[in-house]
């Protein structure tokens, strides 16, 4: 093809040309036929002929101030080169994000009733409460990343240019290096609790951070989107030994992990109870009888078992 005719098309395609050039390069023989050899090399990218008019009818409003709709001659010859181009374009694009899709992901569950460790591939280890679970990539030491539903309690080694980022709900926390526990299941308000180093918590589509001091806890309610701080005790906390401390505990709160500790389904027969306050100390160890007891004993409550359910009363 001639180089003039070249240019041409080039700047057709580019949109330097006059509405009126556009009609005339799209009839000129050179370039409609070069079109359709671009066409008859691609025709495999495009079978559907409803579409293919749909298209048309698009290009040649873009080419005319007033569309002609015509859907043969000359015009088929340079719609299925368009049509051709458009379709390997969107084979790029896809190919692209198929690319980006071709991350893994490792997954770690701790089953209700268990608790894991796992050391990640920079050394920072997590501690997995009973029904929690941890993703993050495979190539997590450029990309260090993990997403939380559930409870764990993070040991971060620090990396001067790389940042940690803990990902759960709708809310992250990011640290250089670092010891913290965050509390994020789906029922319940979130928790983060810092034990030594800093964190910054922030909510998406918020603009503001918030840091976090050793011996400070954030509660974060999503549905009413309400942040409470103060200070506290880590020791109190830590969980990590399967010795649970508790201090004015919500009775419906505290049932909540008690079944996800011990795997089992106790309730509340009565909303008036929902609200009493424990204090005390439970430990994994222990037997759930003992534990059930406990409450009990310390709350003035009677239980009845009903099947696989322990019913408090």
């Amino acid at each position: 093809m001639k180089e003039n005719a070249k240019l041409l098309l080039k700047r057709f395609f580019e949109g330097e040309l006059t509405e009126e050039k556009k009609k005339e390069t799209s009839q000129e023989e050179v370039v409609s036929n070069y079109l359709l050899k671009q066409w008859n090399q691609t025709s495999d990218l495009c079978q559907d002929k409803e579409a293919e008019k749909r298209i048309w009818k698009s290009i040649t409003k873009r080419c005319h101030e007033k569309p002609r709709l015509s859907y043969s001659g000359k015009y088929i010859h340079l719609f299925r080169a368009m049509a051709a181009a458009v379709a390997i374009v969107l084979i790029v694009a896809g190919s692209l994000l198929f690319t980006k899709q071709e991350t893994k992901y490792l997954t770690c569950y701790a089953p209700n009733g268990e608790t894991l460790t796992v050391t990640l591939p920079d050394s920072s280890t997590v501690w997995l409460n009973s029904g929690t679970t941890i993703r993050y990539p495979e190539d997590f030491v450029k990309n260090r990343k993990v997403e939380l539903e559930g409870e764990a309690f993070f040991d971060v080694k620090k990396h001067k240019r790389s940042a940690f980022s803990v990902l759960f709900a709708d809310a992250k926390v990011e640290v250089k290096g670092t010891s913290f526990n965050i509390k994020s299941y789906t029922d319940a308000p979130i928790e983060i609790l810092l034990v030594t180093g800093k964190v910054d918590f922030s909510v998406n589509n918020s603009r503001g951070t918030i840091s976090l001091l050793p011996s400070e806890q954030i509660i974060y309610d999503k549905e009413q989107n309400k942040i409470i701080r103060s200070k506290t005790s880590p020791a109190e906390q830590d969980w990590r030994g399967g010795v649970y401390k508790f201090r004015d505990k919500r009775l419906d709160k505290l049932i909540d992990i008690i079944n996800r500790i011990y795997n089992v389904n106790i309730t509340i027969e009565r909303n008036k109870y929902n609200d009493l306050l424990f204090s005390g100390t439970i430990r994994k160890s222990e037997p759930l009888s003992d534990v059930v007891d406990k409450l009990v004993i310390s709350l003035d409550l009677k239980y009845r078992k009903e099947g696989n359910s322990i019913i408090l009363f």
